[in-house]
């Protein structure tokens, strides 16, 4: 990893924990972005998203980055002027600059209380408050079960943006028809769903053709980011605690959420990697090693950590389908019965037919999510939403 990467991090894990420290980072990396492109074109629009996405270099812990890019990039090419702004705190910009105010949080909601203003409201998740919600039944059954109130390992929104999105002229979200519908059952009456992007290793054909099904069967591999009540690994893990002869690998933002990985109290058959950069042999390893990967989530836009693992290698989703995501052979609920019933059936089906279907997992996934489709996919619509 580049120094200058290590230090924005660094100064990022900081800032969440010291005052002075966290005002020296927005002073430096979230203050507002004008002008992105130094154009003089006639019409001006305030992207609400992440100014962090567009002051460092080519980053790939998350897809998200480049998507900014590519959404700034299109606004560019239609004639805008492209401001940058963070979406979770108020802009002091004068919104009545904008023809378009596009993405989501405190500055959607401030746009959204001025008519003359085009408002895009752009979903990386599911509706907000839907949301929060599952979040908070997610939060509560970890309570019943080990104790404690873990909000920091939940996925709860400001109600802000929940009346940003419903008051929005029209909706953008990342996801499928499962996920548009969160925006379309809570009022949002102009809602076109679209497909993310993920970061694709160059040996990403040798890693599905080299798997040895037998070998990798009984390997599942959870990798989420955090939130790991919301995106259910205690669960994954009280699963596999009744399988001894299969094994749960798992990878993420772990130590900044170690008090909930102490209540579980671990298996033997659990391996916590950690953070795992997708680009390393470390995740190479555990492709070769898994033939399924599993995120039992109870909200996601469409989750990329796990198309992430199907387009590198071939892994086999595990998943709820509130994953956002159409290809899934073995689809779960929220709960660690319907994981263990899942997991038996997949130990009847023979090698031959897991070899196809991680086959088609790949293919799935290196068709449907490139950043190439994501750009044209958002221009086409971004055409139509500002006629």
């Amino acid at each position: 990893m580049k120094l200058y990467s290590r230090i924005f991090i660094k100064l990022k894990q900081e800032a969440k924990k010291n005052k002075k420290i966290k005002k020296l980072y927005e002073k430096l990396f979230q203050s507002p972005v004008i002008n992105y492109f130094n154009r003089s074109n006639g019409k001006r629009v305030l992207i609400a998203y992440s100014t962090y996405h567009f002051k460092t270099k080519k980053y790939t812990y998350h897809s998200n980055y480049q998507e900014s890019i590519a959404i700034a990039e299109v606004f560019d090419q239609l004639g805008f002027i492209v401001d940058i702004v963070n979406n979770d705190e108020f802009t002091s910009l004068n919104l009545n600059n904008y023809d378009c105010v596009f993405g989501e949080g405190l500055p959607l909601y401030q746009a959204s209380q001025i008519q003359e203003i085009n408002t895009i409201y752009y979903g990386t998740g599911s509706y907000p408050w839907h949301c929060t919600f599952n979040s908070i039944l997610r939060l509560k059954n970890f309570h019943d079960k080990y104790g404690g109130v873990y909000t920091s390992s939940g996925r709860l929104q400001d109600q802000r943006w929940s009346i940003a999105a419903t008051l929005s002229d029209s909706v953008i979200c990342i996801g499928n028809n499962n996920t548009k519908n969160t925006f379309i059952n809570n009022g949002c009456c102009i809602v076109k769903n679209i497909r993310p992007t993920f970061h694709r290793r160059n040996d990403d054909l040798e890693l599905l053709n080299s798997k040895n099904i037998s070998k990798s069967k009984r390997n599942i591999l959870w990798f989420g980011s955090y939130g790991l009540i919301h995106k259910g690994l205690d669960l994954a893990i009280e699963a596999i605690r009744n399988k001894p002869d299969w094994t749960l690998h798992v990878c993420g933002k772990l130590s900044e959420e170690q008090n909930i990985i102490d209540q579980i109290k671990l298996p033997e058959n659990v391996v916590l990697h950690g953070f795992v950069d997708i680009l390393g042999d470390k995740f190479k390893n555990l492709i070769s090693d898994c033939l399924f990967v599993t995120l039992p989530s109870v909200s996601e836009g469409l989750a990329t950590a796990v198309i992430t693992c199907m387009g590198n290698g071939g892994l086999i989703p595990i998943i709820t389908k509130n994953c956002g995501i159409d290809f899934s052979p073995f689809t779960i609920e929220a709960d660690v019965d319907s994981i263990l019933d899942m997991i038996n059936k997949i130990e009847k089906i023979d090698d031959s037919e897991l070899r196809e279907l991680s086959i088609e997992s790949y293919k799935f996934t290196i068709n449907g999510f490139s950043i190439i489709n994501f750009k044209e996919n958002m221009k086409n619509i971004l055409v139509e939403y500002l006629k």
